[in-house]
């Protein structure tokens, strides 16, 4: 009997070992982490130099963002129309601030939470014409590792721009 009792033991001990083990193992790593951090202010960056081709590096093909009140936009295409849509006004990012409150996630999907500030120009009639804007609120990003390297899949935001008269 005390065999018996000694082996449920050792089983129940290797079985929760191995289940501690393979649940490590699956974390998020402190390189993956930094890698998403470096994805985040690489779209910082991109956004305040408007470079078109670095912010859509960021994300996968199949990508979708969602945007404060209207209809999500999902693929690069789609993405690129939203933010880069040729036309008559130009849009200039002047300050971009980025706070990630969390990083969270596995090996193969992570997301980030935190909260943004954008102030920004808006030109038209050949820069005749300009208005400022500003932009606060929180965000949920959400990353996939495809072959090695992480891609933004889904970004939502609820930041609403608001024109600054002064």
């Amino acid at each position: 009997m005390r065999y018996k009792v000694v082996t449920v033991f050792l089983v129940l001990v290797l079985v929760g070992i191995s289940t501690v083990t393979a649940s490590a193992q699956n974390e998020l790593s402190e390189r993956d982490k930094r890698s998403i951090e470096s994805i985040k202010e690489t779209y910082r960056t991109a956004g305040l130099k408007n470079d078109k081709e670095a912010i859509l590096s960021l994300f996968s093909k199949n990508a979708s963002i969602y945007p404060n009140g209207l209809s999500p936009r999902k693929g690069i295409k789609a993405i690129s129309d939203f933010w880069f849509a040729p036309g008559p006004s130009t849009t200039v990012i002047d300050e971009y601030e980025i706070n990630i409150d969390e990083i969270s996630g596995n090996k193969g999907l992570a997301f980030t939470t935190g909260s943004t500030k954008i102030k920004g120009t808006t030109s038209s009639n050949g820069g005749k014409e300009s208005k400022r804007y500003a932009s606060a609120g929180n965000y949920l990003t959400v990353f996939a590792k495809r072959n090695g390297e992480w891609k933004i899949i889904k970004h939502i935001w609820n930041g609403k721009f608001k024109e600054i008269t002064k």
